[in-house]
């Protein structure tokens, strides 16, 4: 028989450390060294959702380097070795690879060679397979001005089906649905609805995300540096995460009227139009065209403009004139000094001469405008294809 020890056991020493909890931090400081903070991922997780969405949205339409941008914002909190920060910088690297940064591309999906997942490490090997494809069988690349694989795939046409029996549409347009409550999804909505011109079966959520860019916009108010202080709780801001901590995504580019006007510089294609609550859509030929200068005086942008748009009879009427971005109280004006409108051949007399229009979102793809009357104008970029996702 074994003895039993009885009385008081000794116990551990309170000062000798033990082997099994590990020193505050170390965890934190192995992760990062591994490639990433999977508590900041874990924190930023919707955004990173919400970005992906946004990529394939815009790779789909053609939009490449829109693509890119938005994957990059999230880059600075993605993990190397999580499921979802292995497939977002999966799509990193292809749409690095799809706008002819093959090199940083490469760099990227180096990144995932050591990832947990097989499926993963194996996705991540492809950039290297077809470059030894291509070198073993001297196929020379093309560049960004050639074909892209990615861009093929793209175009895939969308396998069709019966439109009263697709199920999948009951809760696109569902009344329960949740309303639009962030930027990313309203700017989704409204660039695919500008781009199709239709609302896919879902005129709600177009409305709503019509109506919280406009709140949005109408929040954003320019504070005076003389104003009375204001309580950050009541600071009008569409707030996300940054690397740095919390920040706020403004509707319209930073650099005041230089900063909208180097972004409204080409052409635009218009789309849509609410008037009183109700959306007009316009035709596929309905364009906007801005030249844009400088020396306007007092940070004013300065050019021409070419409008082709619906008017009260038949028919495209083209108006030209002169056209400038000023600052304004709220965000960039834009200005249209009409000179000369006509319809086909025929001069047609101006009802009004001068428009103004403030800007309430604007970035490379999408333009958002409110006319002094209260219309509500969504112009897009011409290059935008439709999303072969997006349904009939």
């Amino acid at each position: 028989m074994g003895c039993c020890r009885l009385g008081p056991q000794p116990s551990a020493s309170p000062l000798r450390p033990s082997r099994l909890r590990p020193p505050l931090g170390r965890g934190r400081s192995y992760r990062a060294s591994r490639g990433g903070d999977y508590e900041a991922e874990l924190e930023h997780k919707d955004d990173i959702a919400a970005a992906r969405k946004e990529s394939t949205q815009l790779s789909r339409m053609g939009e490449l380097k829109g693509a890119l941008k938005a994957l990059q914002n999230v880059e600075p909190w993605l993990c190397d070795s999580t499921e979802l920060g292995g497939r977002t910088l999966l799509e990193l690297g292809w749409a690095y690879d799809a706008t002819g940064d093959r090199e940083m591309g490469r760099k990227i999906m180096a990144r995932l060679r050591q990832h947990p997942s097989k499926e993963i490490r194996r996705m991540s090997q492809q950039l290297a397979f077809q470059d030894e494809a291509s070198e073993f069988l001297g196929v020379k690349e093309f560049g960004t001005d050639g074909p892209s694989e990615y861009e093929k795939l793209s175009r895939l046409p969308r396998v069709k089906g019966i439109k009263r029996y697709n199920l999948l549409d009951a809760p696109t347009a569902s009344l329960k649905r949740p309303p639009v409550d962030t930027l990313s999804e309203a700017r989704m909505t409204l660039r695919s609805a500008a781009v199709r011109r239709g609302d896919n079966g879902a005129p709600t959520r177009l409305q709503q995300s019509i109506t919280y860019i406009t709140k949005k916009a109408r929040l954003s108010h320019y504070i005076s540096p003389v104003s009375p202080p204001i309580p950050r709780l009541y600071l009008p801001c569409i707030t996300t995460q940054a690397a740095s901590g919390n920040a706020t995504e403004p509707l319209v580019p930073d650099g005041g009227a230089e900063g909208a006007g180097s972004l409204l510089s080409g052409t635009w294609s218009l789309a849509l139009t609410q008037r009183d609550g109700k959306v007009s859509w316009a035709p596929r030929d309905a364009r906007l065209e801005l030249s844009l200068g400088s020396g306007g005086g007092g940070g004013a942008l300065q050019g021409t403009f070419e409008r082709l748009a619906p008017g009260g009879g038949p028919g495209l009427y083209r108006t030209t004139g002169s056209v400038a971005v000023k600052p304004g109280a709220r965000a960039p004006v834009l200005q249209l000094d009409a000179e000369e409108c006509r319809l086909g051949p025929l001069p047609v007399p101006l009802m009004t001469r001068t428009s103004t229009e403030r800007l309430l979102f604007l970035d490379s793809t999408m333009c958002v405008a409110e006319a002094s009357s209260g219309d509500l104008t969504v112009l897009v970029r011409p290059k935008l294809r439709v999303d072969p996702d997006d349904g009939e």
